[in-house]
């Protein structure tokens, strides 16, 4: 298993803007982007939010690995 610290050392890493996103849906985020096939770079997330089914799975993993509170920010975060 990785670190905490090198997991967000990735996220630095990508120049994603993750801030503000609950870091259990982080990990959805990026696990989702790993398990769809896109045309999207692995890191572009803007892209992937584009493809219904890269947007399920992240929502499923979300539902299932946050809390109710972090599920809404991660909601919220999703839609600014």
């Amino acid at each position: 298993g990785h670190s905490l610290s090198e997991k967000r050392g990735l996220l630095s890493l990508s120049g994603l803007n993750l801030k503000g996103l609950p870091s259990c849906a982080k990990v959805c985020v990026l696990k989702s982007a790993l398990g769809t096939i896109t045309n999207c770079g692995l890191l572009d997330i803007e892209c992937h939010c584009q493809d219904d089914k890269y947007l399920r799975l992240s929502a499923r993993c979300i539902i299932t690995s946050c809390s109710v509170d972090d599920a809404v920010d991660a909601e919220m975060w999703a839609h600014h």
